[in-house]
C-alpha cells in the first residue's frame, strides 16, 4: 500500500466530533524526523509494522506494530521511524468537544499516549474500510461512523471481549446467506459489502469461526434446501429456481456432488 492521506472537508454535527482527515503512510528504509510541531488537531495512528518513536514535550515512547498511539492538541510532538526496522501505520486525525472524553475513556492522555489493543485484525480492517471510503459523497459521515467503531474496537480490546467483532461479522455474513441464498445473482462481495469489510478479510473470518469458506457455506445452505424441497415433491427445475441455480445442468452437477446422487434420485 503507498502513502494515502484523504481529508474529509469536516460536517459538525449533534455528536459534536468531526474527522479532519486520515490516511496511511510507510516508511521503507527511510529515517524521517520530523520537526516538532503543536497540532490543532487530535491524532490517532495504528502501527501495523516495524518500529518507531513517539516524543510528547520532553518524554519519548518506544513503538511497534499493534501500538495505537496517541497525540494530544496543543502539545509538542515529534515522531519518527526506526532505520532498521520502519514503520507502517494508519493515522486519523479528528475535533470536537467530544474527542477528549472519547480519548480518555480508552485510557490515552498526555502521560500515557500509547495501548496495544487485543483485537488487532478488527482494528486494521476499520482502518481499511476508512481509506475505502475516500471520494465518496457522504465520507465524512462515513468516517465519523469508522472513528466510533474505532473507539469502541480499542477499548473493547483492552479487556479480551466476551464476543470478537469478527463473530459478529461472521453471524451477519451467515444470517445473510440464509436469507438470500435463492438468489441467483448472489455473490461474496455482495455480502462484504453489506457488512463493509474485504472479501479476504470476511473469507479469512470465516474460516477461523466455522471451518469453512463462505462460498461454501452458500453452496451447502443451497443443497439442504433443495434436498428439502425434492423430498417435498417439487421437480428439479422448480428446485434449481428455488434454490438461486439458473443453469439447471450446474444445479444437478453440483447436487450430485454435495450427495452422491442426482436430484431426480432423491426421495
Amino acid at each position: 500500500m503507498n502513502d494515502l492521506i484523504f481529508n474529509t472537508y469536516p460536517i459538525y454535527n449533534g455528536n459534536d466530533l468531526h474527522v479532519d482527515s486520515f490516511g496511511f503512510q510507510s516508511f521503507e528504509k527511510r529515517r524521517i524526523f520530523l520537526p516538532p510541531r503543536i497540532c490543532n488537531v487530535y491524532m490517532l495512528h495504528y502501527v501495523i509494522k516495524g518500529k518507531g518513536t513517539l516524543t510528547l514535550e520532553d518524554r519519548t515512547f518506544p513503538l511497534k506494530k499493534g501500538a495505537l498511539f496517541f497525540c494530544p492538541i496543543n502539545t509538542k510532538l515529534t515522531y519518527h521511524s526506526s532505520v532498521d526496522d520502519p514503520y507502517s501505520y494508519f493515522w486519523i486525525n479528528f475535533t470536537g468537544e467530544n474527542a477528549v472524553s472519547k480519548v480518555s475513556s480508552l485510557g490515552l492522555s498526555l502521560n500515557n499516549p500509547i495501548i496495544y489493543p487485543q483485537n488487532a485484525e478488527e482494528i486494521t480492517e476499520i482502518f481499511r474500510r476508512l481509506i475505502s471510503l475516500a471520494g465518496l459523497a457522504d465520507t465524512q459521515d462515513m468516517a465519523l461512523s469508522c472513528l466510533f467503531s474505532l473507539f469502541y474496537l480499542a477499548k473493547d480490546g483492552k479487556t479480551a471481549p466476551k464476543k470478537k467483532q469478527s463473530s459478529t461479522y461472521v453471524e451477519k455474513a451467515v444470517e445473510y446467506i440464509k436469507s438470500n441464498f435463492s438468489d441467483p445473482d448472489l455473490k461474496i462481495s455482495h455480502i462484504a459489502e453489506e457488512l463493509h469489510v474485504s472479501i479476504e478479510y470476511l473469507s479469512k473470518i470465516f474460516k477461523e469461526e466455522i471451518k469453512t469458506t463462505p462460498i461454501a457455506f452458500l453452496i451447502t445452505k443451497r443443497m439442504e434446501e433443495a434436498n428439502k424441497l425434492l423430498k417435498l415433491g417439487f421437480s428439479v427445475s422448480a428446485t434449481a429456481e428455488k434454490c438461486g441455480y439458473i443453469d439447471l445442468c450446474n444445479f444437478s452437477k453440483t447436487y450430485s456432488k454435495h450427495f452422491g446422487y442426482a436430484p431426480s434420485k432423491t426421495v
